[in-house]
């Protein structure tokens, strides 16, 4: 930040200078580079506090939301999978009623049924309520399990 660099005209040239700290040049300078980096400061708790309202806040809840599907679905698995980042074998007939309930899709990039573009965790709660004779909790997985 107190790289400074300062061009000088001389005589028949410039030069250029540069410094690694500040050069005070009057005695209330110290005070006043104080005051920049209070508002600087406080600058970046603003962009910050708004980069986190606009960027991380959102990434968040939709993770959350990603996560209430997953265990809503979760609680339908008859066996486990041994695929990374797949929940499990869901029953025939379970599978079926999930895509007509739109709550699947078919992903012609990945080759496979997905979670539909625009199902809420509410939407899958509900189904896996209805679909699940274990008891479904939202908070993990069936409550009678």
């Amino acid at each position: 930040m107190w790289m400074a660099w300062s061009v000088a005209d001389e005589e028949q040239s410039r030069k250029l200078r540069g410094g690694t700290g500040p050069h005070w040049k009057k005695p209330d300078d110290a005070r006043i580079a104080l005051a920049m980096l209070r508002e600087d400061d406080e600058a970046m708790v603003e962009v910050l506090g708004r980069y986190a309202e606009h960027h991380i806040t959102p990434a968040l809840a939709k993770y959350e939301e990603g996560q209430r599907i997953e265990r809503a679905f979760g609680s339908l698995v008859a066996e486990p999978s041994d695929v990374p980042d797949a929940i499990g074998h869901i029953p025939p007939e379970v599978y079926e009623a999930a895509i007509e309930a739109g709550l699947l899709e078919w992903c012609e990039e990945h080759g496979r049924f997905e979670t539909a573009t625009g199902v809420t965790a509410e939407q899958a709660e509900e189904f896996a309520r209805s679909q699940d004779r274990r008891g479904f909790s939202p908070e993990g997985g069936n409550s009678a399990a």
